[in-house]
């Protein structure tokens, strides 16, 4: 089950971030969606790495985890010393992350363009007493 909600966030968070670069690419959108969007990404790219590398979070009184959403490395106390146990492909966990943070980055931008090149011309045929299967 653990596998399939990995494969299956992988695959959403890339269709995300693919989906939106290729939206604002082919839409005409003003320069500020496009820059904002790079902007947010790049945001995306420094905070993910730092919370894969420099934060950590305690999972129980003898556990502390780095990497969010996916685990990279895990330390458990034993014998009063911490011992690392490192997943077995650490920069394919850190670039999933990565991937994963850019997608919640970017989905405030993919959510306005669908609201600006889906939602509000319809309403604007609408308005105008035309039917929604007109072709743009």
């Amino acid at each position: 089950m653990g596998l399939l909600i990995f494969l299956l966030g992988t695959a959403l968070a890339a269709g995300v971030v693919v989906g939106t670069f290729i939206a604002l690419l082919r839409l005409r959108t003003p320069w500020i969606w496009r820059w904002s969007a790079v902007a947010l990404a790049l945001a995306a790219v420094v905070l993910s790495v730092w919370i894969n590398f420099r934060f950590e979070y305690h999972a129980g009184q003898d556990l502390r985890v780095m990497g969010v959403p996916f685990p990279t490395v895990i330390f458990r106390l034993e014998n009063d010393h911490w011992v690392d146990y490192v997943v077995a492909a650490p920069l394919l966990i850190v670039g999933l992350n990565v991937l994963i943070w850019v997608a919640l980055f970017l989905l405030p931008v993919a959510c306005g363009l669908a609201i600006r090149h889906i939602i509000l011309p319809r309403r604007k045929r609408q308005a105008f007493g035309q039917s929604d299967t007109m072709n743009l």
